[in-house]
This record gives C-alpha cells, structure tokens and sequence, in this order.
C-alpha cells in the first residue's frame, strides 16, 4: 500500500501499455479515499481537501462519492465512475473551452448513446499528463503531511 511505489508501477504501466492500466489507476483512486480519512483524522482543514472546483474533483468530493456508492455493484461502479467523472468531466471541460468554430467535444450523446465526433482517419490518443497525484505526494512529503519512508508512505503522528 505504498502510494509511492504503486505510482511508479502506474507509470511504468502507463509506458509500457499494460493491460493492468486500468486496474492499477482505480486501486490508486480508491487507496486516495483511505488517504484521504487518514488526513481528516489527523484534522487537516476540509478546506484544503475540498479544493479543485469544477474543473478537478478534490479529495473529499471523490471519497463522499465512493462513499455513496459502497452499495452498489462493481459495475454499476465503474459505469456510474465513467459517467460521472469522465464523460462529465470531458463534456464541461469541451464547452468551457469552446470557441467559435474550434469543436472541443471527442464524444456526444446521441439517441442511441455516445457517438465519436472523431474519423477513423484523424483518430487521437489521448496524452499523459504530468502526473499531478506524483506531485501531490511529493509536495504532502516535502510539507511534512507524509514521510516517505523504505516500508511505504506513513501519516506522521
């Protein structure tokens, strides 16, 4: 349970094409609800755990929804995840960015479902990012909220 060490093996995956790409993004995203109770029990400010906005869903956001979900079945999890943070997130982010005769939108929802808006010919793969949950450890660590320590990532007492 080292998030250190299983961000590493995320980005190896992530280099690598893995098939376990997949699975090993979700254990981070579900091991950051576990983070994120260990730093509301040590009282660090809702404030700073609810910051993102519209545009990215911070700590507490992300465990209340998982924590609202602990009913349901692992599909209707991811089915209710994809819908609710990517194709949410992709389609408010397109419109927020759109401007005259630029389309921003890759997807939309049609009668039938989704419909790429994109041709086989000009088909796009999406980019990693710089890896923004490997600095977030890393500024945690440097602030003292973490240790990164040879046995994995401690909340200090």
């Amino acid at each position: 349970m080292d998030m250190f060490k299983l961000m590493d093996v995320l980005k190896q995956a992530i280099d690598g094409d893995s098939e376990d790409l997949c699975s090993l993004a979700l254990h981070l995203l579900l091991l950051d609800v576990a983070i994120t109770d260990e730093l509301v029990a040590k009282g660090v400010a809702p404030e700073i755990l609810d910051m993102g906005g519209i545009a990215r869903v911070s700590l507490l956001q992300w465990r209340r929804y998982v924590g609202r979900q602990s009913e349901q079945t692992f599909a209707r999890f991811l089915v209710g995840f994809i819908e609710a943070f990517m194709l949410s997130q992709h389609f408010g982010t397109a419109t927020r960015r759109y401007e005259t005769g630029k389309q921003r939108l890759r997807v939309t929802i049609e009668e039938n479902g989704l419909t790429s808006m994109i041709t086989s010919d000009a088909l796009w793969y999406p980019q990693r990012a710089p890896d923004r949950i490997e600095t977030m450890l890393s500024l945690m660590a440097d602030c003292g909220m973490l240790e990164n320590t040879e046995s994995g990532y401690t909340v200090p007492n």
